[in-house]
């Protein structure tokens, strides 16, 4: 499995630092969500698609005054997303996160949300993150710092990237390498790689 990012045009035509040109790296974008992603603590009911507190789908478009920003975290297939709200470990998330679509405006009209305009999609993240849940089945507290999860997701809608930023550079990306074209660029996971390399040999 690989780490897959697709940077759409809107990414590619986006001044996020506002320098003037349109040489936008994801340090950038990171950058521009810091400070423009907020939430209302009554925006997680109704924020997952498939129950209360549980789905396939967690989707969040910020109430922050003069943004829109919004993402869509999608879980793999046949697992799902949760909080645990009041269960012991209280407010976590957990599940095996699999894809993030981030964007401006949050589309619940379908049986899969999306933005309404997106700007970056991840997939292939479950093959690089734990799933919130440690060798036991036992979901990994919030507070321990450990659940990937939790640190993704709870991040971004708090407009802090600085997890996600962390997977991503250890698989390889480059945070701050110019994106001038729209497209899907693939990293292997580190297991894959190093078959591959084996393989090479």
């Amino acid at each position: 499995m690989s780490l897959n990012l697709t940077f759409t045009d809107t990414f590619v035509n986006t001044d996020f630092n506002n320098d003037g040109i349109n040489n936008n790296t994801l340090n950038d974008y990171f950058g521009s969500l810091s400070g423009t992603m907020s939430f209302s603590p009554f925006a997680l009911f109704g924020s997952f698609n498939g129950g209360t507190f549980s789905g396939s789908q967690f989707g969040l478009e910020t109430n922050k005054s003069g943004s829109d920003n919004a993402f869509v975290a999608s879980a793999a297939d046949g697992d799902s997303i949760t909080y645990s709200f009041f269960s012991n470990p209280s407010h976590t998330l957990y599940g095996e996160l699999d894809s993030l679509d981030l964007g401006v405006g949050l589309d619940k009209s379908g049986p899969e949300w999306s933005t309404d305009s997106s700007m970056l999609g991840i997939n292939g993240l479950s093959e690089f993150i734990n799933d919130g849940r440690d060798d036991a089945g036992n979901v990994i507290a919030r507070t321990t710092g450990n659940n990937d999860v939790h640190n993704i997701v709870w991040g971004l809608m708090h407009g802090d990237t600085s997890a996600l930023a962390t997977v991503m550079s250890d698989a390889g990306v480059d945070l701050n390498g110019a994106i001038t074209t729209a497209g899907t660029v693939s990293y292997a996971a580190a297991a894959e790689a190093a078959d591959m390399m084996e393989l090479a040999a």
